[in-house]
């Protein structure tokens, strides 16, 4: 398996605007290939995955910002930045979950009731949240995002 920052086909002669359709191309795919798996799925391993990707496009854009026009460029760095908010929200109670059962591990059987509430609260949480991201994901297939953002790749640079 390849490395996960590294990019197929790049050469190091190629302009610099190819290189970057090429990069952003592929994190966005990357991160796009995750998205069913995370709407369909309530493991956490394609939330988790699709989060790192989502990062991962964030930070080639930061980096890259000064080559994009301003307003080409703001609505998906906004459009990102709510679904790895999403994201993110949702991670942070499946990482807190983990911790709880672990926890709960560690003191006697009949005091655990107080943690038992606790992991049913936070698993209520999580799931309000799963649920918003999931409509968002579906809001984001359905106004064709990955077409918006190729868009938005061929255009911008």
């Amino acid at each position: 398996m390849a490395h996960p920052w590294s990019i197929e086909h790049l050469a190091i002669d190629e302009p610099l605007k190819a290189c970057l359709r090429k990069i952003l191309r592929m994190r966005f795919q990357k991160m796009w290939s995750h998205g069913a798996g995370t709407a369909e799925n309530s493991d956490g391993e394609s939330l988790h995955d699709m989060r790192v990707s989502a990062r991962r496009l964030q930070a080639v854009m930061r980096i890259f910002k000064g080559v994009f026009a301003k307003k080409k460029i703001k609505k998906q760095r906004e459009m990102l930045r709510t679904l790895i908010g999403q994201l993110g929200s949702v991670r942070e109670h499946d990482v807190f979950l983990e911790y709880l059962a672990e926890f709960k591990t560690t003191i006697p059987t009949g005091d655990t009731r107080a943690i038992d509430l606790v992991i049913a609260r936070e698993r209520n949480l999580r799931e309000a949240g799963r649920s918003a991201l999931v409509r968002h994901l579906r809001r984001l297939k359905r106004d064709e995002f990955d077409l918006e953002f190729a868009r938005f790749i061929r255009q911008a640079l």
